[in-house]
């Protein structure tokens, strides 16, 4: 046994998912699925011409801040905002 699993008391048994449903399965909460669907916008908004290309991006972006304002991650809302101003300037 290695010195670091002498001196821990955690084991990977106590190591579990957030939540947990029938089977041991991880259930995604409603929130995380909006956070996924900002995601896929922000993904396909290239596929489209430009107008809905802006929009689209801007809507993903905006989505995404607010995970990162959520979680604290302040360099993600500075970029994601400077993104959306950037995006909104194509429009004029």
């Amino acid at each position: 046994m290695s010195h670091l699993s002498q001196n821990c008391n955690i084991s990977h048994y106590d190591l579990k998912p957030p939540v947990h449903f029938l089977y041991n399965m991880y259930i995604m909460s409603n929130l995380d699925k909006f956070y996924w669907f900002g995601s896929g916008i922000l993904a396909i908004s290239p596929l489209f011409d430009i107008t809905w290309w802006v929009i689209l991006a801007v809507t993903g972006l905006g989505i995404l801040t607010i995970q990162a304002y959520k979680n604290k991650l302040w360099n993600l809302v500075t970029v994601n905002s400077i993104s959306i101003m950037a995006y909104l300037t194509n429009l004029f």
